[in-house]
């Protein structure tokens, strides 16, 4: 966990809720392209979270909760690019006119590891995340945006391979 995509040298997370700073919260994530593929990882993302809500995630509100993906090469621009426009043609093709994914994308230029109080937060509220854990995420209690997520078809995929 931590901030990206700002203005500001080591943000805080008091610096980054004021919205002013222009950094997103993040995740880094270090994988293996042997194990895992960066399309896969696109796919999990999108899956995960609602990219058609504009600096919004869940019960979060602020340009610091906007869906964003920091990428370190063209290749991967390219890809993400690709991952946006397909999740957006199967809004529409649910839907006929949908909410329009607004996801953004840009190079990453430096991450800031968050403070430690934020790192490891399912863990310090009592939940598990350890590999293989199909146990639902519950941020927001009982009405979380991510409750089900071993019904999501891409996760169950991940996991069934052996690579979650």
């Amino acid at each position: 966990m931590g901030y990206a995509g700002g203005h500001l040298e080591d943000p805080r997370y008091e610096d980054v809720t004021t919205g002013k700073t222009g950094h997103a919260e993040a995740v880094e994530v270090v994988f293996d392209e042997a194990v895992v593929s960066y399309s896969e990882l696109l796919s999990l993302f999108f899956a995960i979270h609602d990219p058609t809500t504009l600096d919004k995630q869940g019960f979060d509100i602020g340009s610091q909760y906007r869906s964003h993906i920091f990428t370190h090469s063209s290749q991967q621009k390219e890809e993400a690019e690709a991952a946006k426009t397909s999740k957006q043609k199967g809004i529409a093709d649910e839907n006929w006119i949908g909410p329009h994914v607004v996801t953004k994308i840009s190079p990453l230029h430096k991450f800031w590891p968050a403070e430690a109080y934020h790192q490891q937060y399912l863990e310090k509220s009592g939940q598990d995340s350890t590999k293989g854990n199909l146990a639902p995420i519950q941020c927001y209690g009982n009405r979380g945006p991510i409750k089900h997520l071993a019904e999501k078809k891409v996760i169950r995929d991940l996991f069934s391979k052996g690579e979650l």
